[in-house]
């Protein structure tokens, strides 16, 4: 497997930001090529940070090609400008992890 990790700290915008969020963000996610599966996930507790992580999105894919295919489509390039579209009501741009799925 093959995920894209998305982490958002606490918004300085908290309704502006989830309205948008799961109004306009979530539904051109869901429109990805090649996307498995999704998990949207509320963070309660952080340990060993200073960060005020607030919502963790993850996107898995089979492999790095068909992530690689939906992070460069039409729906790709869309969820990306949409991103932009949220960082008024952010303190940062969320952190973004590509990973790989060792399964040890």
């Amino acid at each position: 497997m093959f995920k894209m990790i998305v982490i958002y700290s606490e918004p300085k915008e908290i309704e502006l930001f989830e309205a948008h969020y799961f109004a306009k963000h979530l539904p051109l996610i869901k429109q990805l090529p090649h996307l498995l599966d999704y998990r949207v996930q509320r963070v309660t507790n952080t340990q060993n940070t200073d960060d005020t992580a607030y919502l963790v999105t993850e996107l898995e894919y089979a492999d790095e090609a068909s992530f690689n295919l939906s992070y460069t489509s039409a729906e790709g390039r869309a969820a990306q400008q949409d991103t932009a579209d949220m960082v008024p009501y952010l303190h940062r741009l969320p952190v973004v992890h590509i990973v790989e799925d060792l399964n040890v």
